[in-house]
């Protein structure tokens, strides 16, 4: 990149310090798992060890999480009242304050969506 005809290189760390955002965020829920001791903590039943939680399952406090990734982080088409074990993971971290790379995660839900789906996927990030 030039300015003023003074070519710089910005790397990725190096405008993390500059704009003081995180380097270390997550970027990709694909494949990822939540801990037992999330899923042992966020249900209403703690002896919990699967893949997916039924809703009614998920205590209270936890639900807010699962609406908000469900509406907001990873919109579907049909009504969701499960939460799979990539919802859980992003509760998980939500939970304990980690930095998401939200773009980062709609374009690789966006990029699955159109190679699986053949793009036809009927949702929108409306909340952009």
């Amino acid at each position: 990149m030039s300015v003023q005809g003074v070519e710089i290189t910005l790397s990725e760390e190096v405008l993390g310090i500059i704009l003081d955002i995180p380097c270390k965020v997550i970027r990709f829920v694909k494949g990822c798992k939540t801990s037992i001791d999330y899923v042992q903590r966020a249900t209403k039943f703690g002896d919990l060890k699967c893949a997916w939680v039924p809703k009614k399952f998920i205590k209270v406090e936890h639900q807010l999480y699962f609406e908000f990734v469900n509406m907001v982080l990873l919109p579907r088409t049909e009504k969701r009242i499960v939460a799979s074990s990539t919802y859980l993971f992003v509760m998980e971290q939500l939970d304990i304050y980690e930095a998401i790379n939200l773009p980062g995660i709609m374009l690789e839900r966006m990029h699955r969506i159109m190679t699986v789906k053949n793009g036809k996927h009927g949702i929108t990030y409306k909340y952009l």
